[in-house]
């Protein structure tokens, strides 16, 4: 590591509201890391991961997900910054067919 490398962990847990029939609510549980690390001034590579779990209180509903993304920023000025990124999504559920994976590629200015 050096002084152009910045690690930030975030972790996080929510009660939220929910829709679900016979449901009191869903107790959400996140926790991230995220690693930049500047190549030069204006460029950067930035690798995230996040890890979480929503349990839904008082039915059987308990989902699990994962994130993983890559993100390059390439700052043109102060105020604009040319980006792209990758990220990996996933989440497993105990209610039957609510699996899923998703790759997105986005390019952005």
């Amino acid at each position: 590591m050096t002084p152009l490398t910045t690690v930030r962990l975030r972790a996080q847990t929510t009660v939220e509201e929910t829709t679900l029939p016979f449901s009191s609510g869903a107790l959400t549980q996140r926790a991230t890391v995220e690693v930049q690390h500047d190549l030069r001034r204006n460029v950067s590579l930035i690798g995230t991961l996040t890890v979480g779990e929503t349990d839904y209180r008082g039915v059987d509903l308990r989902e699990k997900g994962l994130t993983a993304s890559a993100r390059v920023e390439y700052k043109l000025t102060r105020a604009v910054v040319l980006r792209a990124s990758f990220t990996h999504e996933r989440l497993k559920s105990t209610a039957p067919g609510s699996d899923y994976t998703a790759n997105t590629f986005l390019v952005g200015l």
